[in-house]
């Protein structure tokens, strides 16, 4: 009987077990805590086909419309009309409802966004073994608020998209947003003016084409109209003045948020490489067959490679900001003592 008691236990403990470890398991799928090999695939001077492009409305969650490709040599130089108006995605299937709802189509599976809906706070991640990306936010013609994620092609061994592309893409998205943004404010600045006074000319003109009485008469009024006008200007004004200061506020707390996630970013990028250096090693000593030596100018070949590009590195950012030499220098004495904490601690003083 004892036993019996004791083997339906351990059955129920096993059963629990497994059904946990199941849950655990989903969980870490659902989360992408596996390692993947590869998702995607590309290259700057073709494309990067992005396994997922997601997109959520300000209240939702993101959902993936679809996976796409985009050309970054057009983003960063655009010939057609569609790449100059807009960010293009061409779907290697039909996209999803929210892309579709704020997207123009070009043909087929081919839509863009226009680059004057891209609000100015895209940012580009890096996460440690996960596909590296764009995100941020738009505004629709609707005056809706929408969430986007672009996820570039991943492989855990090297990579398709460098730090450099990605944010060159970044940056490109960016100066034609802005582009974008300024031909439209100027348009509407210049109709508004133009509009206003083509209305007050063809009042007067109409005025003044019944004769002279009549012309007078229709002065008389605007004058008596401008008092209430200049009021309406000033109150307008007063409440510019007032959205301004907000406005200049909601920017510094982003500019400051977006530094501190940039500080983040540079930690993870050095940590992530320490650790693929340590595993690289790991795994080569873990090989009887290859002899020390060769261990040795392997490590050599890569110490001197790294010490090339960093010396150039740091040439190039003394003569992008020269006011912050001494900070660049110290940072580079510090890579040179292996003080990697030194080098983040000096860099952080240097905006963005």
């Amino acid at each position: 009987m004892k036993f019996n008691i004791f083997r339906d236990l351990l059955i129920s403990i096993l059963i629990s077990s497994l059904v946990l470890n199941r849950r655990i398991q989903n969980e870490r799928i659902k989360n992408n805590l596996f390692f993947k090999d590869t998702e995607g695939s590309g290259s700057w001077d073709t494309f990067f086909d992005c396994p997922r492009i997601n997109i959520a409305d300000d209240k939702g969650t993101f959902a993936s419309q679809g996976s796409a490709k985009i050309y970054a040599k057009n983003i960063e130089n655009p010939s057609s009309v569609e790449d100059k108006l807009g960010l293009v995605f061409d779907f290697n299937s039909s996209p999803g409802p929210l892309l579709v709802k704020v997207g123009t189509l070009i043909s087929g599976n081919k839509y863009y966004i226009p680059y004057r809906y891209f609000d100015a706070n895209l940012y580009y991640d890096n996460p440690s073994q996960d596909n590296k990306s764009i995100g941020g936010s738009f505004r629709s013609d609707d005056k809706k608020l929408y969430k986007i994620k672009i996820e570039f092609p991943f492989k855990r061994t090297g990579w398709f998209i460098s730090d450099d592309e990605g944010r060159r893409i970044l940056n490109a998205i960016n100066t034609q947003s802005t582009n974008q943004k300024n031909i439209v404010t100027n348009l509407k600045s210049n109709i508004n003016g133009q509009t206003s006074r083509y209305i007050e000319k063809k009042t007067q003109l109409d005025a003044a084409l019944k004769g002279s009485n009549e012309f007078k008469a229709l002065i008389t009024k605007k004058e008596s109209d401008a008092g209430e006008l200049k009021k309406k200007i000033d109150s307008s004004q007063s409440n510019s003045d007032s959205l301004k200061k907000t406005i200049d506020d909601a920017r510094k707390n982003l500019d400051d948020q977006i530094s501190k996630f940039n500080d983040l970013q540079n930690s993870i990028n050095m940590d992530s490489k320490t650790y693929n250096e340590i595993m690289d090693a790991v795994e080569k000593s873990k090989n009887d067959s290859i002899p020390i030596a060769k261990n040795i100018n392997d490590i050599q070949a890569a110490v001197d490679e790294s010490t090339k590009n960093l010396d150039t590195y740091f040439n190039t950012f003394i003569s992008t900001a020269p006011i912050r030499k001494d900070e660049i220098n110290t940072a580079k004495s510090a890579y040179q003592k292996s003080d990697a904490q030194g080098v983040v601690e000096n860099l952080k003083k240097i905006y963005p």
